[in-house]
């Protein structure tokens, strides 16, 4: 049955090039044709191609009457009809495979209201199948026989990434953007109703269905609105059916929701819409446009991959690039090897090195997902606010490693919104007294610096008032009334849990959590956030962050007979002190003398007991360290090499160690730990 259904649509597809869009009669040999799918495609039981040759052949008719004034619109869709087919098709082909060789994949069922106001409850939750060990997948009600778990995991794994793009052709939509937007929206829309139609997805293809029977090439901007929350929708949908923990609205809701945007437009003639358009972008619709406009990614070979399985790669590359050095070290000290051998350890080198930057590379994944993200927490938070704000995306090209993208999600959620609804004046008349523009303007860059990646979210807005903020700290007894802070440790304050100056609790702001949550997702990945902030001018939260989690870039130093790896991100420099540097404070508490500030002096090796260290700070090398503005000098016997390293997590007997991060192994072969610098900064101020 489905070689003939696939000679068929080999006809179509050849038919369909030959047809002519200004000669809409040169369709009509299409219709016997979707006709003889129809009929087959029904007789054998495969209804969701019979429900996709109905729908061509009534675009088809759509054409030949002469219905519609775009009629290449029509003509995309019915070749993307096609395509769908040619899928289902292929699919159904190797399913069938599966179930004549006894492979019969039974689907249990789940309780149909999966989909509730508040969301299953755990008696309603049926697994249907694990396929790992750390996700049980979630149908709300039967796949059809000739699919299984696979084909739906497969499904779930890229809507993620659809619904990141269609979110991003909403709101460039919203913004005004319509060129070609409503047909990709279209395309997004239909493509996801096809395959959910085919999972037996009933809900989700409704509510796909109904959206793409409203747009239309001069929908109003308004729809933008109803868009986000019908995607919005989807992606808790979507959340439920991946095993996590999801809130959708009823799916009856939501079409309601369509009918009713519906009736309210069709009440309106062409001139009132134009009317009510422009109300509604003035009045209700903030104006967040992106630096750029949108744009269809290059499609590009691909394949999935098992995290786990990258994850051990990396692992085995790192361990290829330790024996490597320790081969090439213990050679280096041999006079008698031949100079076909050396070039041999070069070329071995080489490779290794090659390999080591390809498999990092093979983590690493571009920003612009992850910045996309943020415009619509920018549109949300404005729009709440009232305030006009023109939100600009930078450097979304920039790559990182993926598990520190997909950990930077709350942290840039969460200082977007700061920015928004603490940075931006309320009192539009305080921006225009300021000689500011009515619109602000909020920043999200990123960009490499030093072998490092930096993220920048910026704000024209009144900047922060120290004295508010002391006063605050001072009240919650975060800090000692007499306590005297440097300008950074003032502005790092609002990392504080707890802290907050807003004037008023509201849904967004002022319950003192948020920015604890940023600083500790960042020091969590050895990176760090600084704050500049001017007041009426503006404030700039800025982090740095290394480039991959499992190499890093370090400096070896030596206490006694013991090396240690201090994180280049968190050096600021190192000196040697002299005697007049040194000084106690409290007769108990060391103080060095650095660029005219005092900053705390941390003996390593007492922390580690280390013997035959040098105890004289004036004969040691003191090491600047800084870590949230806080800064501590680390005092080392000497300063070994500056070297990239492979980062080691510790076993459970020495993960709680003080000032320990992790480990490497040297070239040596001796084990090497990494310092904690954050806690050691910590240690190094607590009696300042």
């Amino acid at each position: 049955m489905y070689g003939d259904i696939e000679k068929i649509l080999e006809e179509l597809s050849l038919e369909l090039v030959l047809a002519d869009i200004e000669e809409p009669e040169s369709f009509l040999s299409l219709i016997p044709l979707f006709k003889n799918v129809h009929e087959t495609a029904k007789k054998n039981g495969i209804t969701e191609i019979v429900q996709e040759a109905s729908r061509a052949a009534k675009l088809i008719k759509r054409i030949t009457r002469k219905k519609q004034k775009d009629p290449s619109t029509i003509s995309d869709s019915i070749t993307d009809i096609v395509t769908q087919m040619k899928f289902l098709l292929e699919y159904g082909k190797e399913q069938q495979q599966n179930l004549d060789n006894g492979t019969d994949n039974l689907n249990q069922l789940i309780d149909n209201n999966l989909l509730s106001q508040e969301g299953p409850n755990e008696e309603q939750k049926i697994p249907i199948q694990k396929l790992d060990d750390k996700k049980e997948y979630f149908h709300p009600g039967k796949l059809p026989r000739h699919l299984d778990m696979d084909d739906f995991s497969q499904f779930l794994s890229v809507q993620g990434e659809v619904l990141d793009k269609l979110e991003v052709l909403i709101l460039n939509f919203e913004k005004g953007d319509t060129k070609g937007t409503i047909n990709e929206i279209k395309r997004l829309i239909h493509t996801m109703k096809g395959e959910s139609g085919f999972l037996s997805l009933t809900e989700v293809e409704k509510v796909c269905h109904r959206i793409e029977d409203l747009l239309i090439e001069n929908m109003p901007v308004s729809f933008a609105e109803v868009l986000l929350r019908a995607k919005d929708w989807l992606f808790e949908v979507f959340k439920i059916y991946s095993g996590e923990k999801g809130h959708p609205q009823n799916s009856k809701e939501i079409l309601n929701l369509l009918d009713q945007y519906e009736k309210k437009e069709i009440q309106l003639t062409d001139e009132q819409q134009k009317i009510s358009l422009e109300n509604k972008l003035k009045e209700q619709t903030p104006q967040i446009p992106s630096q750029q406009d949108s744009q269809i990614a290059e499609i590009k070979e691909s394949i999935s991959i098992d995290a786990n399985r990258l994850d051990r790669l990396i692992d085995i590359i790192g361990e290829l690039a330790i024996a490597e050095a320790m081969v090439s070290q213990s050679l280096e000290a041999k006079t008698d090897i031949s100079k076909e051998f050396q070039a041999s350890i070069k070329m071995l080198s080489k490779t290794t090195k090659e390999l080591q930057d390809m498999g990092l590379r093979l983590r690493m994944v571009p920003l612009k997902t992850l910045f996309n993200r943020m415009r619509r927490v920018a549109r949300d938070v404005a729009k709440k606010g009232e305030k006009r704000v023109k939100f600009l995306i930078k450097g979304e090209a920039t790559e990182l490693d993926k598990k520190l993208v997909d950990g930077l999600s709350d942290p840039l959620i969460h200082l977007v919104r700061n920015s928004i609804d603490h940075g931006i004046e309320p009192d539009l008349k305080k921006r225009i007294d300021a000689r500011k523009p009515e619109q602000a303007t909020v920043t999200l860059e990123a960009y490499h610096k030093g072998g490092n990646l930096c993220i920048e979210v910026r704000d024209d807005g009144r900047g922060i008032n120290r004295e508010k903020l002391l006063k605050r700290a001072r009240d919650d007894s975060l800090i000692e009334p007499d306590a005297q802070l440097e300008d950074d440790e003032i502005l790092n304050l609002v990392f504080c849990s707890g802290l907050s100056t807003a004037d008023q609790v509201t849904d967004v702001s002022g319950r003192g959590v948020g920015m604890d949550v940023v600083y500790e997702s960042i020091t969590a990945f050895n990176g760090k956030i600084k704050i500049e902030s001017q007041e009426g001018v503006g404030t700039t939260f800025r982090i740095m962050l290394p480039l991959t989690l499992s190499i890093m870039d370090g400096m070896i130093v030596g206490v006694g007979d013991q090396k240690f790896v201090i994180p280049t991100l968190s050096v600021v420099t190192s000196l040697r002190p002299s005697p007049e540097a040194v000084s106690t404070a409290f007769n108990s508490m060391e103080m060095l003398m650095v660029h005219d500030s005092l900053v705390p002096l941390f003996r390593l090796h007492e922390l580690f007991n280390i013997p035959g260290s040098i105890k004289d700070p004036c004969k040691a090398i003191a090491v600047v360290v800084e870590n949230s503005g806080f800064k501590a000098t680390i005092m080392v016997d000497e300063l070994l090499s500056k070297q990239s390293i492979v980062r080691k997590s510790l076993n459970a007997g020495m993960q709680n160690v003080p000032g320990i991060s992790g480990g490497t192994i040297m070239p040596d072969g001796r084990v090497c730990l990494i310092l904690d610098i954050g806690e050691i900064v910590q240690m190094a101020n607590k009696n300042r």
